[in-house]
């Protein structure tokens, strides 16, 4: 098999062989002998195999024979055989190249052909692939250069990217109907690894049906093509690879063309359930699609899936191109952190060659379509994807928590309580009118039905139009006419109104309940444990967390991630910070883990039957679980007990490793080699330019029966390197990294390392944003102090939680009032406040009433210019009692008498006084 840092494109394709164990989709698990114990590796005839524990179906990983023809049997030891993983024959750990092999027919039970299945086989030339084959992965008959001729029946659904590429000679293809995916450089290319780049097969041809993904392959990729006739997908066709257990079904691959894919509820009236792996899908069903060579082949753009799943593979949909947009209607699944840390969907992983996700890539305008208040739309929220309401009668009936920009509040006035004011601040809220009365008199303007009261001293009534209510005086004489005026006012008192504005609706919805995943938890020193907070309701508006511990030197905790310092107990608060004052706890007990394991013996050469004793040295004394495990690489070369007595049992090399119990990890070696000691050791590379932050692996190849090597880094600030050669750049510089033999030969092999490139720290907030301002963030490079900037999006305006005063009503123009943003001059709601009435106040008498004359009296508002001008009628005359004579009779002339005005000198009714004679 070739060294997989060739594909590093497809490093999970591999897991995807080791997850998906697959039985024929009408076969059930309940039929099967499962009297063999499963999941452990057996041997039967000239093949080690072992069994799924969940289908009860035997994968085989090796092939022992010198056949020229072999056919993959169809069961072995009573289980059905669903999977080729491997026919390599595997020696000392390495793969042995088999030279016999010309004929191979594959069929009857298997479904899929794995990655690097049939590998090496130098004198294969025909392969005969039968109908029960579904899939064939990655890499599946690489190196087998004498291959000349595949068959394949109609029943293939599925060809992996480079599923039969790596093929020197084969020049030639025919892709049955059935075949529906098609991955990038399936057949027609060669991989070289030195300049990790393909190269296309001369005068390599396919031949397929018109229409299907076969021709826009070859299309794409200009190969000839020949049309065998017309793609027509089968009514019954189901575009999934599955098993039937319990009467659900489990689905194991998705085996359709792409485009817009729903997964069925049900399958042949079966509901579907989860795969064999626990997920929706294992890894890798979605990757690895068309178009990822060039970029013009339409694989999946969208998905959705059934109302009931809630478990989403951490990977199950990504390196998928195409896909824009993703549909999840399960109201009731949470996202966990690991899994959203692992970005299921919307993003393309880079590997480094070990397998390492080294970098996230993100897709542009992927859309989420989910529920209100689900964790779909907070997983869109948090990674900053479209995120697209479904609207039916099944809708959350939850607010949404995107951010508020803007408040709307009704312009009802509302019963609410009043501010008083005299218009000089601006939370003012009341205005000032008068009343036209005076407590010291009793001036009435008269209307038509107006009432009249007693006078008081020289006080008088205004009469009415009918004079009805005229007073005489007491005496006739004695009366002064200027005591008749009235005493006009000049300054009344003046009776406050006031106007109110509403209460501004507060909108907000508050954390009722925080729930913690744990309320005891337990954790190592310099290990950490991860907490889980699920804010209620889900539609609350700040659902932000402070995290805080109790006790900082034992335990620190950033977004519900303790770390554990040193021995002790702390609480680990998780508080709302939307004014809620809520909060939740766990109590965290933090536990001294192992740092180190020495061994009194690092190499053990005795012959078989030898037996040493090992003993382990573990520090710090004060660990609170101080118990080793011990385990041998090869039971054959030596094996050991729980006390660690090692006895040798044969030549060879075996490696003992003494592991802490306590979880941290810590582990020391010994190496048990008496075969002879190495002759050399080489590294794959003497010398590597790597970037800061990226790594890579340096592979050592011993000549020698002990091939246990000691990493080491002259450098560690530079460049780090694990037990299995696993580099990783830290910083500026260069570093020798150094591969020594274990076996006693001591000897070494070295690459120089040089680290280029940036090495940032983290992100730095410079500038804070505002609600009308971008901020600014910065890190810095640790080894050249070159400073990166970015921006940081404007924050949400801060509304008050009241309205201002902006313009105060007047008596005839009305006022208005916002709601202002704390932070800046921004507004989001008007108020309009109605006008006053004029509040007039200070008089001024123009002219005074008298018996004949109205009189006129001004009054002036108190708020602005307008006058009232209020006309006091006629007084009226006040006659006498009794006539006063005024011509004196005569003996020979007539006299006159009449009634007089008390007030003027009007007369009336006059009467004619007869002579006296």
């Amino acid at each position: 098999m070739k060294s997989v840092s060739k594909v590093t494109s497809f490093m999970l394709a591999f897991l995807l062989c080791v997850s998906m164990f697959s039985i024929a989709p009408t076969v059930s698990a309940k039929n099967i002998n499962i009297e063999k114990s499963s999941g452990e590796e057996s041997k039967s005839g000239n093949f080690y195999y072992y069994v799924d524990d969940d289908t009860n179906n035997a994968t085989i990983t090796q092939y022992l024979g010198n056949s020229k023809s072999l056919t993959i049997p169809s069961t072995i030891d009573g289980y059905k055989v669903t999977k080729v993983e491997s026919l390599a024959k595997i020696e000392n750990d390495d793969e042995v190249i088999n030279t016999t092999l010309e004929t191979l027919n594959i069929g009857n039970n298997v479904q899929i052909i794995g990655s690097y299945g049939v590998t090496n086989f130098t004198k294969l030339k025909t392969v005969n692939i039968k109908s029960s084959v579904k899939v064939v992965e990655n890499f599946a008959f690489d190196g087998c250069n004498a291959l000349t001729k595949i068959n394949i029946d109609n029943g293939l659904k599925v060809v992996y990217g480079d599923g039969f590429s790596n093929i020197k000679n084969l020049k030639s293809i025919s892709i049955p109907n059935s075949v529906n995916r098609v991955g990038a450089n399936a057949f027609g290319y060669m991989y070289d690894d030195d300049t990790n780049k393909y190269s296309r097969v001369s005068d390599f041809t396919i031949s397929g049906y018109t229409g299907s993904n076969v021709e826009k392959y070859a299309n794409n990729c200009n190969f000839p093509f020949t049309s065998l006739g017309t793609y027509k997908k089968s009514a019954d066709d189901v575009d999934y690879l599955y098993t039937l257990q319990d009467d659900k079904v489990s689905l194991i691959t998705y085996l359709g063309s792409g485009g817009q894919v729903t997964v069925p509820e049900e399958i042949g009236g079966n509901v579907v359930a989860y795969n064999t792996t626990n997920e929706v899908f294992s890894e890798n069903q979605f990757r690895n699609s068309l178009g990822k060579f060039n970029g013009n082949f339409d694989y999946v753009t969208a998905i959705g899936f059934p109302s009931m799943w809630d478990c989403y593979g951490n990977i199950s949909l990504s390196d998928t191109p195409k896909l824009s947009e993703i549909t999840i209607t399960n109201t009731e699944y949470n996202f966990d952190d690991e899994v959203s840390e692992n970005k299921p969907f919307g993003y393309s992983y880079v590997f480094d060659d070990d397998g390492v996700v080294t970098e996230f890539i993100k897709y542009d305008n992927f859309v989420i379509k989910g529920y209100y208040g689900s964790t779909a739309q907070q997983y869109a929220e948090e990674n900053d994807f479209t995120f697209v309401p479904i609207e039916t009668d099944n809708t959350i009936p939850v607010v949404p928590t995107d951010s508020v920009t803007e408040t709307t509040v009704n312009n009802t006035i509302e019963e609410t309580s009043t501010v008083e004011s005299n218009f000089t601040e601006p939370s003012s809220v009341e205005v000032t009118t008068v009343s036209n009365n005076e407590n010291n008199n009793n001036i009435k303007t008269p209307t038509d039905n107006t009432e009249t009261t007693e006078p008081n001293n020289n006080e008088v009534t205004i009469p009415t139009e009918d004079n009805s209510d005229i007073e005489e005086p007491t005496n006739d004489y004695d009366i002064e006419p200027s005591s008749r005026y009235v005493d006009y006012p000049t300054e009344p008192e003046m009776e406050e109104t006031t106007y109110t504005l509403p209460k501004v609706k507060d909108t907000n919805v508050y954390v009722k309940k925080i729930m913690l995943n744990k309320t005891k938890a337990t954790v190592l020193s310099d290990k950490s444990v991860k907490l889980v907070a699920r804010v209620y309701p889900k539609n609350a508006n700040n659902k932000k967390l402070l995290w805080t511990s109790s006790n900082k030197r034992i335990a620190t905790v950033e977004k519900g991630v303790v770390v554990g310092l040193r021995k002790g107990t702390v609480k680990i608060t998780a508080k709302s910070t939307d004014g809620s004052k809520l909060s939740a706890q766990c109590v965290v007990t933090v536990k001294q883990a192992v740092k180190t394991i020495k061994l009194n013996k690092t190499l053990i050469t005795g012959s078989k039957g030898t037996k040493v004793i090992l003993k382990a040295k573990v520090t710090p004394t004060k660990a609170d679980n101080r118990i080793v495990k011990w385990q041998s690489s090869n039971k054959k070369i030596a094996t050991l007990n729980k006390k660690g007595v090692v006895t040798v049992k044969g030549k060879g090399c075996a490696v003992i490793k003494c592991t802490s119990g306590d979880g941290s990890g810590v582990y020391s070696k010994s190496v048990v080699s008496n075969s002879g000691k190495a002759k050399s050791i080489k590294l794959n590379k003497k010398s590597v330019k790597i970037s800061a932050g990226l790594g890579l692996k340096l592979k050592a190849t011993v000549k020698g029966s002990c091939k246990e090597v000691l990493w080491k880094s002259s450098n560690n600030k530079v460049a780090t390197v694990t037990d299995n050669g696993i580099v990783k750049g830290i910083e500026n510089g260069k570093a020798v990294i150094s591969a020594e033999t274990v076996d006693g030969s001591k000897k070494v092999a070295k690459c120089t390392v040089t680290v280029t490139g940036h090495n940032y720290g983290e992100w730095t907030v410079s500038v804070a944003p505002t609600c009308q301002d971008e901020g600014v963030e910065t890190r810095v490079c640790k080894s050249c102090k070159k400073i990166q900037e970015r921006t940081l999006d404007t924050v949400d305006h801060n509304w008050q939680k009241f309205y201002t005063v902006d313009e105060e009503p007047t008596c005839t123009d009305i006022g208005v009032a916002y709601i202002y943003c704390d932070d800046c001059d921004e507004t989001c709601d008007t108020y309009y406040i109605p006008a006053t009435e004029h509040c007039f106040g200070a008089s001024e008498i123009i002219d005074y009433a008298d018996c004949e004359t109205d009189g006129l009296v001004v009054r002036m508002c108190k708020y602005c210019d307008e006058t009232e001008e209020i006309v006091i009628p006629a007084l009226g005359h006040c006659w006498t009692d009794e006539k006063v004579v005024d011509l004196e009779p005569t003996n020979n002339s007539y006299g006159q008498k009449s009634y007089h005005c008390l007030y003027c000198d009007a007369t009336s009714g006059e009467e004619i006084i007869p002579p006296l004679n």
